[in-house]
């Protein structure tokens, strides 16, 4: 697990307004948004990073609905993350295209889930309310990249998840603000070639269920 030794609760730096150039030219020179149009990016939400995001065991990166800055997903989308599996239980997903801290593209599924959870209103009422919170989650090999030591992700960064639309395709983008990944660092590693794409699982599955 990618931990550090002592996490404080530091305040949030104020949200950049545009995507780092570089992540958003790594998309436009990508063989896949050939002859598309690319939107701007959309910030869709600045977070520390939780003992959960990076517990290699949950494999999952969470979006809670009540933080997230700007809306990102098309009302279809949205319906969809909304409806069941024939089990009951689980909820569709949607496969997106994924851009991690160290420049490399992925490809991950968005999920929602609902928890509940029970609240006391004040500490001399016994009686508990269920509160339900509800999370966009990213899943399926969200372990690789927290594994991956070049994307340093550890619990307390800071990061701010980032929309594109490749045409009507949804692209997510990981930007880490702890460790100036916004910035070109002298001695990191170079960003991967125009049109390069790495998947981590060659078992990729569909952009829908």
């Amino acid at each position: 697990m990618n931990k550090r030794a002592k996490v404080d609760r530091i305040p949030n730096p104020p949200p950049s307004t545009e995507l780092p150039i570089k992540f958003m030219n790594l998309i436009k020179d990508s063989i896949m948004a050939q002859g598309e149009v690319v939107s701007d990016g959309i910030l869709v939400i600045q977070k520390q990073l939780t003992e959960s995001d990076v517990n290699l065991d949950h494999n999952q990166f969470t979006i809670p609905l009540n933080q997230i800055q700007k809306k990102f997903l098309y009302d279809q989308e949205e319906d969809r993350l909304r409806t069941l599996k024939k089990n009951g239980k689980d909820s569709k997903h949607i496969s997106v295209m994924f851009v991690e801290p160290r420049c490399e593209i992925n490809a991950l599924d968005l999920k929602r889930l609902s928890l509940k959870k029970k609240n006391k209103n004040t500490k001399e009422e016994e009686e508990e309310e269920e509160e339900e919170e509800v999370f966009y989650v990213l899943t399926t090999r969200w372990d690789l990249i927290v594994e991956d030591e070049e994307n340093k992700l550890r619990e307390g960064d800071i990061v701010r998840l980032w929309a594109v639309r490749v045409g009507t395709n949804l692209w997510l983008v990981l930007v880490n603000n702890s460790c100036n990944n916004d910035i070109a660092l002298e001695g990191s590693k170079a960003p991967p070639p125009p049109g390069f794409i790495s998947f981590r699982n060659k078992n990729h599955v569909s952009f829908y269920d």
